[in-house]
C-alpha cells in the first residue's frame, strides 16, 4: 500500500524506511525492510544482522520488502541507524 499511495510523487528520489513491533511479553521482535541498512542486535556471545535490506521504494522499482522475526532475549541491545 506504501508504494501505491507514493506512486508518481518521487520522481527521481527514493525512500528506504525499517519499522517493527516487539512484543514485550514473548519478547518476539518481528519487523519488514525496504531497502534500509539492516537492524543490528547485540547480544551476550556477538552480533545478529535481522534483514538484508529489501527493496527500496521509488516510481519504477517495484518487489518484495525483505521481512525478519527474531526473538530478543534479556540483555540484547537493538540497533537501528541510517
Amino acid at each position: 500500500k506504501i508504494q501505491a499511495h507514493l506512486q508518481g510523487k518521487l520522481g527521481d528520489y527514493f525512500l528506504t524506511g525499517i519499522m517493527g513491533y516487539l512484543d514485550l511479553e514473548t519478547g518476539l521482535l518481528k519487523g519488514i525492510s525496504a531497502g534500509h541498512p539492516p537492524a543490528i542486535v547485540f547480544q551476550e556471545n556477538g552480533i545478529q544482522i535481522l534483514d538484508r535490506g529489501g527493496v527500496m521504494i521509488a516510481d519504477d522499482i517495484y518487489g518484495d520488502f525483505a521481512r525478519f522475526e527474531y526473538k530478543m532475549e534479556k540483555g540484547d541491545t537493538i540497533l537501528l541507524y541510517t
